[in-house]
């Protein structure tokens, strides 16, 4: 193979066989090579990846931060953008990525756009949103936290946000946000024990209702109309279950 580009996109996966195809045909012209590491699918989505060209790794789940950096371990250029399975660089922020001059002083943010029951987000705290996903390999690496994984680099290094949208098909349904809620509640919880963190007594009492009128009036998520009505809503009840899950760890202790 002959790299030109000299990025490699990763992408780490678990059951995204309706999304993978999609991500990985997004950055096939922007990167030097797709690689996709995958925690044991019970779907096609190897296959898939494997069809569209991506070097496919199935590495056991420790968490995301791990996934990541075993993926960047894989790849034969110093230049890494992480993606999810569901999210695709829009015209702009490909056409970004094939005229930039990486320098290696620099971490490279992109603009998440999610889209939420059919409609795009632009407020409620999901946009603007940058993210650190285009960095140096000998530069950066992901921690091992449970949920929200951060990419981790020196403090010389400068943050540069680039133009365009990383678009992010997270939430195709209800259903699919409640899902999504439980799993990371679950892991919030976990964290905060593993953390030793204790929730306050405001947390307890008024932490769900804080967040939801933090989103839909601080943030604005009523010019979201009802979309933003509903994350608002969801996210009152992240908190709410976030507070149940970690009280149950304190019983089973």
């Amino acid at each position: 193979m002959t790299l030109t580009r000299n990025i490699s996109a990763v992408i780490i996966t678990y059951n995204e066989a309706h999304n993978i195809a999609a991500c990985i045909k997004s950055v096939a012209e922007i990167v030097d090579e797709v690689i996709v590491v995958d925690a044991n699918s019970k779907d096609n989505t190897v296959s898939v990846a494997k069809i569209l060209g991506a070097k496919v790794f199935v590495n056991d789940w420790i968490s995301y931060g791990n996934q990541k950096n075993f993926g960047v371990e894989q790849t034969q250029t110093d230049w890494i953008l992480s993606i999810d399975a569901d999210e695709r660089p829009d015209d702009k922020l490909r056409e970004t990525i094939k005229e930039i001059n990486l320098q290696q002083d620099k971490i490279y943010a992109l603009n998440v756009k999610t889209n939420y029951l059919g409609r795009w987000i632009r407020y409620c705290g999901w946009y603007p949103s940058y993210k650190n996903r285009l960095y140096n390999k000998h530069c950066a690496l992901w921690n091992g936290e449970l949920v929200h994984e951060k990419l981790i680099f020196e403090d010389k290094f400068k943050v540069e946000r680039l133009p365009g949208n990383l678009l992010h098909y997270s939430y195709p349904n209800i259903e699919h946000h409640h899902q999504k809620i439980k799993k990371y509640a679950k892991l919030t919880a976990k964290k905060w024990k593993l953390q030793n963190k204790h929730p306050g007594v405001f947390k307890k009492l008024f932490g769900p209702s804080f967040r939801f009128f933090k989103t839909y009036i601080i943030r604005l998520g009523i010019l979201d109309g009802r979309e933003g009505f509903m994350i608002s809503k969801m996210s009152y009840l992240l908190v709410k279950e976030q507070l149940k899950y970690y009280k149950q760890l304190d019983y089973r202790r």
